[in-house]
């Protein structure tokens, strides 16, 4: 009988002709048209082979074969079979252990493993291997091995014992590639947790301490390899993982605190942190006295910002440990006698009368204090007089400041903790004079000072139960005294902070007190004040500020009609700073679905009241059916173009987060009243107009502008949602978008017929419309120049490219390719190149995904990608003018471009991107000098190719540019240059910073800074340690 043919594959992988053997043979298995047994005895003669090499190949290929089978294919009995083999093996020549091990790493994943199998291979492993001797991908397979026989047979194992845990100590001991530590350190902590350690504790403690603390360095070659954090963690891990280890670990961290290596002492301090929870009160506390040393050493010394937190963090710790177990705030244990030998080194510190040593010594009891409930009593006991009676002795400002503000950090860390009315908040017996220290500070002279006061009386706000009845009220009273008055702008910011705690607090007190007095400030009716610098809020200031403290239902109906009041005033600003209020409202509550409920019942409706009443002035630039318009402003009773503009935000933020019915009932009501002209949709309506036609472009603009509101609402609404007369509507805005004398007009009838074909679905009527419209548009750009309508028509033809270029639709590349025509028009042809940044930049106001528009993956990069080829190819062919065209539209497509597309293409785009360096427009030069700035470090062999050129070209940006942004963004490309290799740039060295000199006496402070940057850099090319 002719032998089957995987018995040859068998015998040429063993020779070494074809390594190719185990995926064939496994594919065979796979699809049951051979039997392991048939392979296992197919394999005898080699497994046996005396030959020790021959034997090692043999093994080798059973265990790839193991290894490309799936995990349920073997049978129990199989596995048992195949892992006494193996085990055996483990005896065998030391070369036939790699393969054995990785045979039993591939039987360890199988599902049908059998009792006793996984605790032979342990015993056989440690018994028979010396792990350290093996290659590191070897023992790398051990300890994934042990890992997974861990996580199936952890019970089984566990009955070995002392056994296991030696046997695991003896082949981790003396690990050094990070790649195996990590899952070393996992595994003895594994181990440690669910293991009993018996005599083994000192050997598992310092068989992982010896890393400590972790001093390794990544390879910069490698940065998706182990990380120094990922060995920390782990190691970490190992030390928390027993109680045991404490009387071990802890001299160990007290030693490694007191050495001079930084990163030794914050990798100890943030290990003790973790340590003293699991290491407890007993233990930690015949250690306490040497650590509060060693910490306040490193807090007092103050060499490193992060030393000092990672100090405090351990603190806290200890004391928290040290709190476990105290139930009453007085008490003889060990957390009093630690926190009486703190006082004992701090209170000299807060007694000294130059408080040079006062801020880190309050810093390491406010860390106490942040521990526990009984701490915290404790050493605000002790501390609050002392600073209090420290305050009332100084009396420069410099000195009050300082000590407010240490004094507001145990008013912070009081916060940590809940009270009750039988354990009260520490900071209630003290109440009163720091109130009062207070009210005196916020009328000191120094701004500094007054602003430590404000904020300190906010953190009095924000404590729960610390003032109660009227307290809140008059401390509120003292903050808006101060908002209306004090002349320092960060003082004033605080104020409205420290107001906003008190609507947390206490809403009534907000709405009844602290709104009446600012309101009636807005009236024109001021309050006396005897405050220091004093100053006069204007009324945009305080609708500002009254914004700003609308964060609750009940604050914000007060507020909105407040706002709503100056909505039409004739004062330009004053209507316009109330309009950016009611939609920053909107906007920053758009989540709340009280307060959005509120805006689309109430709001929305005096909001179209006011825009029905401003259509009815044809003011000074009413558009009447002759298309005249008038003054460019744009304003029309009370009611600009801006003011619309903010106002639509209102109802776009809104339209967004509203369920289907009120979502269906508001696009209702804006169709009826927008695309019918029905005023009596809005409640309350009684505007007086002959005829009300928004969408009619011989309509006034007082009244067409009010198709930002439908825009809003229409593009913002869900695309499954049913328009009514969906294409009579894209018809009367795309007739609106083209015949419209009103630009801001125009511009929001062409967003909403946009928005509205990107969500439409892709059917017949849409084709339809998208083919008349493209015939009329190709129409208008073919009338011959000068005429209006070929940019108006060029504004749509790039707003409808944009809504088929983010759906996807396959009329969007022949939309592209007239634009890219019209790059040569010398009229159109910087439009049409600036329409490619309209297309890729992302619009708040339309076709967002928040606005449920369609929004393809990567549209950008399919954009550059098919069209590229055609733009370089038309520039090198484009006359002179039109060239600037071509370089800024693939400007515009460069600039979202992530790196991976841009290096595929960089080759191509370099020699353009150098040309477009010699135009003037400051949008080209600056997104190109920022790509050549990225590509600088991304692709440096391109980049010394155009050193000669470029660097001259940058040295002329650097004096010639009339922009400073371009100035700037020149310096840094010059100063990356620098990391390029010594011989592309030391040639250049002498040039650059003879050139650059000029450049430091720039008129502009940035530009001179960026130029010393820059200059220093290249002085320092080819010099010692560069």
């Amino acid at each position: 009988m002719a032998a089957p043919s995987w018995s040859i594959s068998v015998q040429n992988f063993v020779r070494g002709i074809d390594d190719s053997t185990a995926s064939d043979i496994s594919q065979l298995l796979l699809k049951n048209e051979v039997k392991l047994l048939e392979i296992v005895e197919g394999l005898g003669k080699y497994l046996t082979d005396p030959d020790t090499g021959v034997r090692c190949r043999g093994t080798g290929l059973l265990a790839d074969i193991l290894h490309n089978l799936t995990p349920d294919l073997l049978q129990d009995k199989e596995v048992e079979l195949l892992s006494v083999y193996l085990c055996d093996k483990l005896s065998d020549h030391h070369s036939i252990q790699p393969p054995a091990l990785n045979g039993l790493l591939a039987l360890s994943n199988c599902n049908a493993l059998p009792d006793g199998v996984a605790e032979k291979i342990c015993s056989q492993i440690f018994k028979e291997v010396q792990n350290q001797t093996l290659a590191q991908e070897d023992r790398h397979h051990v300890y994934i091995l042990l890992s997974n026989l861990l996580y199936k047979k952890l019970t089984e194992l566990q009955k070995m014992e002392g056994n296991f845990v030696c046997g695991y100590i003896q082949a981790m001991d003396a690990e050094r590639d990070p790649r195996n530590l990590v899952i070393a350190f996992q595994l003895a902590q594994t181990i440690t947790r669910n293991f009993p350690l018996g005599v083994f504790v000192e050997e598992m403690f310092e068989v992982t301490s010896c890393y400590f603390p972790i001093d390794f360095n990544p390879s910069a070659k490698d940065p998706g390899g182990i990380t120094r954090a990922d060995l920390i963690t782990a190691l970490r891990g190992c030390l928390t993982a027993s109680p045991k280890f404490g009387q071990y670990c802890l001299p160990l961290l007290i030693e490694k605190i007191s050495s001079d290596i930084q990163s030794a002492k914050i990798d100890s301090l943030d290990t003790l942190a973790v340590c003293c929870d699991v290491y407890g009160t007993e233990c930690l506390n015949e250690f306490t006295g040497t650590l509060l040393s060693c910490i306040r050493k490193e807090v007092f010394s103050g060499d490193s910002e992060e030393l000092i937190t990672a100090a405090l963090s351990a603190l806290t710790a200890i004391v928290k440990t040290l709190s476990q177990g105290v139930t009453q705030r007085v008490s003889s244990t060990y957390l009093s006698e630690f926190l009486q030998d703190i006082f004992k080194e701090c209170k000299r510190y807060l007694l000294e009368p130059d408080l040079r040593l006062i801020s880190p010594t309050c810093q390491l009891l406010q860390s106490v204090a942040r521990a526990s409930d009984p701490a915290c009593w404790t050493v605000l006991n002790t501390v609050i007089p002392t600073l209090l009676e420290q305050y009332a002795t100084h009396n420069q400002s410099n000195q009050r400041k300082v000590i407010l503000d240490n004094l507001k950090g145990f008013l912070e860390a009081s916060g940590t903790f809940t009270y009750t009315d039988e354990a009260p908040s520490p900071v209630m017996e003290y109440k009163a004079p720091v109130v009062e220290v207070l009210a005196a500070a916020v009328e000191d002279s120094s701004p500094s000072l007054r602003l430590s006061a404000v904020q300190m009386q906010r953190m009095l706000l924000s404590l729960s139960g610390v003032l109660v009845g009227d307290e809140v009220g008059q401390l509120g009273q003292q903050v808006v005294k101060h908002l209306l008055s004090d002349s320092d702008t960060s003082v004033r910011d605080q104020c409205v902070t420290a107001l906003q705690a008190i609507t947390c607090l206490n809403v009534e007190v907000m709405k009844n007190i602290i709104l009446p007095q600012i309101v009636s400030h807005l009236h024109n009716e001021p309050m006396e004040t005897n405050a220091p610098c004093s100053f006069e809020p204007t009324k945009e200031y305080l609708l500002t500020t009254l914004t700003s403290l609308a964060t609750h239902i009940g604050v914000v109906e007060i507020v909105a009609r407040e706002i709503l009041g100056f909505l039409t005033s004739q004062t330009d600003n004053l209507s316009l700073v109330s309009a950016k209020c009611l939609s920053t409202l909107a906007q920053e509550h758009r989540s709340h679905q009280e307060i959005v409920a509120y805006v689309y019942e109430t709001l929305l409706q005096q909001v179209l009241l006011v825009l029905l009443k401003g259509s009815s002035n044809h003011g000074a630039d009413g558009q009447g059916a002759d298309g005249s318009v008038g003054d460019s402003r744009g304003e029309c009773g009370g009611v600009s173009d801006e003011v619309v503009t903010e106002l639509a935000k209102v109802f776009r933020y809104t339209a967004v987060y509203l369920d289907r019915r009120k979502a269906e009932e508001l696009m209702q009501t804006v169709c009826e009243l927008l695309v019918r002209g029905n005023m009596a949709v809005v409640p309350g309506a009684d505007v007086k107009l002959d005829s009300f036609k928004p969408l009619q472009h011989t309509s006034p603009s007082s009244q067409t502008r009010l198709v930002a509101v439908l825009t809003a609402v229409l593009c913002s609404l869900p695309r499954e949602m049913q328009i009514p007369d969906v294409m009579l509507l894209l018809q009367s805005l795309l007739q609106l978008s083209r015949k419209s004398s009103h630009s801001f007009t125009r511009n929001s009838a062409t967003k909403c017929c946009a928005g509205l074909v990107n969500k439409l679905p892709a059917d017949d009527s849409l084709e339809s419309f998208i083919k008349e419209t493209k015939e009329v548009l190709t129409g208008d750009l073919e009338l011959s120049p000068p005429n209006p309508s070929r940019e108006k028509a060029l504004i749509i033809w790039i707003w409808l490219s944009k809504a088929l270029v983010l759906q996807g639709h396959a009329e969007a590349n022949i939309f592209i390719q007239k634009l890219i025509s019209l790059l040569d028009d010398p009229d159109l042809g910087l439009s049409a190149a600036n329409g490619f940044l309209t297309i890729v930049s992302e619009h708040e106001d339309v076709m967002t995904s928040e606005m449920s528009a369609i929004v393809q993956l990567f549209y950008r990069q399919k954009l550059f990608i098919q069209n590229v080829s055609v733009l370089t190819d038309k520039f090198q062919s484009a006359g002179k003018d039109a060239k600037p065209c071509y370089l800024m539209a693939i400007s515009h497509l460069l600039r979202f471009l992530p790196k991976q597309v841009l290096l595929a293409e960089v080759k191509t785009l370099m020699p353009i991107m150098m040309q477009s360096l010699s135009c003037v427009e400051t949008d080209l030069l600056t997104s190109t000098l920022t790509k050549v700035t990225e590509l600088t470090s991304d692709a440096p062999e391109i980049i010394s190719k155009y050193i000669d050129t470029l660097v001259p070209q940058l040295l002329k940006l650097t004096t010639t540019s009339a922009s400073m942004r371009v100035r700037i963004a020149a310096l840094q490309c010059l100063n990356c240059l620098t990391v390029l290799p010594t011989h592309v740039t030391l040639t250049l060295k002498s040039k650059v910073t003879k050139s650059l000199q000029s450049t430091l006496d720039d008129k502009k402070r940035l530009v001179r800074r960026q130029a010393v940057v820059t200059r220093g850099n290249w002085f320092l090319i080819g010099e010692p340690g560069k």
